[in-house]
């Protein structure tokens, strides 16, 4: 059985609100590497998550429409990169993690979007997140 990953990324705009997903469309070469890791638990401000390496998503109509066309900064209420996204993987159509997605550019070719790079992070960023500065 093949492993089909999904990626949902919340379009509402609003982090705080009820997210509403949508399906990013992603390369057919392109994969997601997850890791999946516990650092030094005396150390709060340390990585405390899954993340993934930084992988490409083709500028599609679909992605655009989700990324908000990014890559033009005439655009107003684009998309805001500042702000890590609600996110969530699938695989098989099966929930895998919840997390956020941070975008972090977008490659432009003769003056037209190719791609947008993407990092997912775990739901949990740091351990500092959960139990407050003590």
């Amino acid at each position: 059985m093949r492993l089909q990953p999904q990626l949902y990324v919340d379009t509402s705009g609003n982090p705080l609100g009820e997210p509403t997903f949508e399906r990013v469309e992603f390369f057919d070469f392109e994969s997601i590497e997850l890791t999946s890791t516990v650092q030094d638990f005396r150390d709060i401000s340390k990585v405390f998550t899954d993340y993934s390496k930084t992988f490409n998503v083709p500028a599609s109509r679909t992605n655009n429409k989700i990324f908000r066309h990014y890559y033009d900064s005439s655009i107003i209420d684009g998309f805001d990169a500042r702000i890590k996204q609600k996110a969530e993987i699938h695989i098989n159509g099966i929930l895998f993690k919840v997390g956020y997605l941070r975008l972090s550019k977008s490659l432009i070719s003769n003056g037209r979007p190719k791609s947008y790079s993407v990092t997912f992070f775990g739901s949990l960023t740091n351990l500092s997140n959960v139990i407050g500065n003590a």
